[in-house]
């Protein structure tokens, strides 16, 4: 048996939107805004996913639109690791 995921893809930032990501500056940080505009879906098989992730909604006054913060969680384990041994 197979198993397969319906990955949603959403609209990634452009040039001007990156400038008010509040995320972007911290290089070491892994989260970014996206838009919550839909690009459409892709059937993967399960051992394809590379990461997991959550996304929670967000507004930002000086654009227009809605976002999603995401956040890897993936490396998100890796930092709180290195963080609880440091």
């Amino acid at each position: 048996m197979e198993i397969f995921f319906v990955i949603w893809q959403f609209q990634a930032l452009d040039n001007m939107q990156v400038a008010y990501d509040p995320y972007h500056q911290f290089s070491g940080l892994p989260c970014c805004l996206f838009s919550r505009q839909f690009m459409g879906d892709h059937v993967i098989q399960a051992q394809n996913i590379a990461s997991h992730f959550t996304g929670c909604p967000h507004q930002r006054p000086e654009l227009s639109g809605q976002f999603l913060v995401v956040l890897s969680l993936n490396q998100v384990i890796v930092l709180g690791v290195v963080l609880a041994a440091g």
